[in-house]
């Protein structure tokens, strides 16, 4: 194991040049609010953050911003949630 590893084996990297070290994957949000449901996204959020995962794709333009709204309260129900 390197130091870009953590124990669950999910890969880390640095953001850019300065950034952030960020999981590998990151978890896509556009269907958040239209697809899939707010209780299906803290579904999906919570195992993507159990399996150490930091980094989340999200735009104001996903679902007319419904997507942002779903992470916010999820975060929000999980003791402000951050990286």
């Amino acid at each position: 194991m390197n130091d870009k590893t953590l124990l669950t084996g999910l890969t880390h990297n640095p953001l850019g040049r300065t950034g952030p070290i960020v999981s590998r994957f990151a978890l896509g949000t556009m269907t958040f609010g239209s697809e899939t449901s707010e209780k299906e996204a803290f579904n999906q959020l919570d195992l993507f953050v159990e399996h150490c995962g930091n980094f989340i794709d999200t735009a104001d333009v996903y679902s007319g911003g419904g997507s942002e709204t779903i992470i916010g309260k999820w975060g929000k129900a999980r003791g402000g949630w951050t990286t």
